[in-house]
């Protein structure tokens, strides 16, 4: 539905939001056994889908940049442990939105943490996310720390293939 969906994309979420802080521990338990498999009903998890809603706007729209890397940034905080590999893709998740919010240096230092992580993991699909940022980092090739980031980009991506 793209950008004009967006005031009906910010209620559904806040909605969600809303829900979520009113559910109580017993409400999540029951909630995930309704379905046939398990669903993940945490804070993390509803701020993951809010910041993949509102990274796909930003490529539209790139002043909608800001709200997915909050919800990327919120996801990370509350990510508990053994959740490796969704800290890896939220991590890589945040270096493509600081890319299209034109802030390719911290991009870098996002991307950098992404490939070190990146690195202990064993994911298809994880390779196709850094790969895809090395299109997410095309518009800023000519700034040094980008060239060097994209280089470090190939050879992990060579490495895990």
């Amino acid at each position: 539905m793209g950008i004009s969906a967006l005031p009906e994309i910010r209620s559904a979420l806040s909605r969600s939001f809303e829900l979520h802080a009113q559910a109580s521990d017993e409400d999540r338990a029951v909630a995930a056994t309704l379905w046939h498999r398990t669903l993940d009903m945490s804070e993390a998890e509803s701020h993951s889908h809010a910041a993949y809603a509102f990274f796909l706007l930003a490529k539209e729209d790139d002043r909608l940049a800001a709200e997915a890397e909050a919800h990327t940034l919120k996801k990370l905080i509350n990510l508990g442990e053994g959740h490796g590999r969704g800290k890896v893709f939220s991590q890589i998740r945040l270096t493509a939105v600081r890319f299209l919010a034109r802030e390719p240096e911290q991009a870098c230092d996002d991307g950098d943490r992404a490939i070190e992580a990146a690195e202990h993991t064993t994911s298809a699909m994880i390779r196709t996310r850094l790969r895809e940022l090395l299109a997410e980092s095309e518009p800023y090739v000519d700034v040094p720390r980008v060239v060097e980031f994209r280089d470090r980009l190939r050879s992990t991506i060579g490495r895990l293939n």
